[in-house]
């Protein structure tokens, strides 16, 4: 009979086996080496034909991760080092492996290997092993994993020069080899997606990457796969196409910042200036002692569907700078304004999301609001309307004015009544427009909706959503069953909750809603929100233990259906509304569902 430490043994000799094959570099001519079509993105389509399925992940692997410190503990110049064989050391990533549960994906005995999570892996790791030899240019989004924070450099020896941090931010290296940061890559892609702990850091790209965060959750072997098509191509679909070409230049990963401990990262850079922080107050608190904006997966996502938005609604990319741009210590206020600009999202941008890169192919995303808040407009004229307004920037800098401008000549000349100010107004405004499809559209649908509903152009474009909570129970309810989601949320409450998890659990276990409930030691009394400023994404409903697991800042937090909801108040600064009982001291404004996650 064999032996039980005879059977492990050989277990353990398979599992090695199959690892050291994978990380194998395949030498000389054969069909596996040549590429396939065109270029990296249909080689990687085609490489992961084979994974079918949204995939499972482990429990065990969702936590606080600081991906960028895990992945720059390596030395991948060792790591990438060959010996005479021709094969990869790959010795130095097994911990990393055996932490997530890599090795499981190796081993043919357990449940886990045939897991489209795990067929991901082994394609994500063997396919980048092979693009390195197929395509020595390598990753359109390398620049993103030039990354000096961590123990070692984030690549390998000879492919990065001229860093200089005596020169002024931002540095700026030069990138000879792309694929000399590879290793850093598929490790800041795979642990992010698996740890499920993808960071907004100190930017407000909330909205962006809450879409991440779900995809992670319901489908991390489809989002691996999106994922290295955004590393090596540029673009997270291919009916998406590439962002705008400044964008790839960016290098966040060589922003300095002060961690924790109070030092600046790298550790031989030293400044006066404070840290850069472009999200809201409870953002900024949340991102203390991490980097300015993360580096890898996290920001290559969140810069792509800004640049596809933005450039979707100005109807052309801006060659000369990255409409997305990134900030850095000691940055002038005015450039930190303009690099920041496009970084929050609404429900337009939330919408067109959704149904981009989560269900493009069933196009079952829906937005959930109050009725309330549509006054006049039947409710799913009303949807359309705030789905289809243009991006708040276009909006503010050029439909605004020229609105103001024509309404008040109108006005002027003795044009007082609606339809004498739309006669004037609309051609002239139509004309104002001409070379911005998006509000050329928006103009019109104000137009139909205007004389369906028997109100003026003006009333029309005047109502928007929520700003303030004013969710439903049965809002709550839909957005439980639905199977992936993103909420529209005050973030005071989970900063709350994380700081002062003692008084959110007694809250919890009086049953009270945070607003009108709670004090600080300051004496500053929280009656009331202040309004939205978050985008997360609802882990979990746990009906009968009210517990509602909530996905925000890379981890969790576990709110009440009272602190969702709350109670009846006034909000003196809220737009009209229609009915009754709309604001509530809760903290949600409202919801984007999906059916089911199409994305490929």
């Amino acid at each position: 009979a064999i032996s039980d430490q005879t059977v492990e043994r050989q277990a353990a000799q398979r599992k090695a086996r199959v690892i050291e094959e994978a990380f194998a570099q395949i030498k000389g001519a054969g069909t596996y080496l040549n590429p396939i079509g065109d270029g990296p993105g249909e080689y990687i389509d085609q490489s992961f034909k084979s994974v079918t399925g949204g995939g499972k992940h482990w429990k065990s692997n969702i936590k606080i991760d600081t991906t960028w410190e895990a992945c720059t503990n390596v030395n991948w110049t060792k790591v990438m080092a060959r010996d005479e064989s021709g094969k990869l050391k790959v010795h130095s990533v097994d911990a990393m492996m055996k932490e997530l549960h890599l090795t499981e994906c190796y081993d043919e005995d357990t449940f886990a290997f045939n897991d489209p999570t795990c067929v991901a892996v082994r394609k994500a790791i063997s396919t980048s092993i092979a693009m390195e030899t197929l395509f020595p240019e390598g990753p359109k989004f390398a620049n993103y994993s030039v990354v000096s924070w961590g123990a070692f450099p984030s690549w390998v020896n000879g492919s990065v020069s001229g860093l200089d941090y005596a020169a002024p931010l931002p540095v700026q290296a030069s990138l000879h080899h792309g694929n000399g940061v590879l290793g850093y890559a598929l490790c800041d892609l795979i642990r992010t997606i698996l740890t499920q702990s993808a960071n907004q850091m100190s930017t407000g790209t909330c909205s962006w990457v809450a879409s991440l965060a779900a995809l992670s959750h319901k489908a991390p072997a489809t989002v691996i796969k999106l994922g290295m098509r955004l590393l090596w191509v540029g673009e997270i679909t291919s009916d998406l196409g590439p962002a705008c070409p400044k964008v790839y230049e960016q290098q966040p990963g060589l922003v300095p910042f002060t961690g924790k401990d109070g030092g600046w990262k790298p550790p031989f850079f030293s400044s006066s200036a404070g840290r850069a922080c472009a999200g809201s107050d409870v953002d900024c608190a949340e991102a203390a002692g991490r980097p300015t904006q993360n580096a890898g997966l996290t920001f290559m996502w969140s810069q792509t569907l800004i640049s596809h938005w933005m450039s979707k609604n100005w109807g052309f990319c801006n060659n000369d700078t990255a409409r997305a741009g990134i900030t850095y210590p000691g940055m002038a206020k005015v450039e930190a304004a303009a690099a920041t600009a496009y970084q929050g999202g609404w429900y337009n941008s939330m919408m067109w999301e959704c149904d981009t890169v989560i269900d493009p192919v069933g196009k079952s995303c829906k937005l959930l609001i109050n009725q309330n808040v549509c006054q006049f407009l039947e409710y799913e004229q009303c949807i359309n309307k705030l789905k289809l307004s243009p991006a708040a920037e276009l909006v503010s800098t050029v439909f605004t004015p020229l609105k103001v401008k024509y309404w008040g000549e109108a006005w002027a000349s003795g044009l007082v009544s609606d339809e004498e100010q739309l006669a004037y107004v609309v051609p002239r405004l139509q004309a104002g427009v001409e070379k911005y499809p998006a509000v050329l559209d928006y103009i019109k649908l104000l137009k139909d909706l205007a004389a369906s509903s028997g109100r003026s152009f003006f009333e029309v474009d005047s109502i928007d959503g929520p700003n303030f909570p004013s969710f439903t129970e049965d809002l709550l309810e839909k957005t439980c069953r639905s199977f992936t989601n993103m909420l529209i949320i005050d973030a005071t409450v989970l900063s709350f909750v994380l700081s002062r998890p003692d008084a959110a659990a007694d809250l919890k276990r009086k049953g009270l809603p945070f607003y009108g409930n709670f004090v600080s030691s300051s004496g500053r009394s929280f009656d009331k929100s202040d309004g939205c400023n978050h985008a997360v994404y609802l882990n979990t409903c746990d009906l009968e233990n009210n517990n509602y697991v909530i996905w925000t800042w890379g981890t969790t937090v576990n709110l009440t259906k009272e602190m969702i909801l709350g109670w009846p108040t006034d909000q003196p600064h809220a737009p009209k509304v229609s009915g009754a009982y709309t604001w509530n001291t809760g903290t949600v404004c409202a919801s984007i569902i999906a059916d089911q996650i199409s994305v490929q």
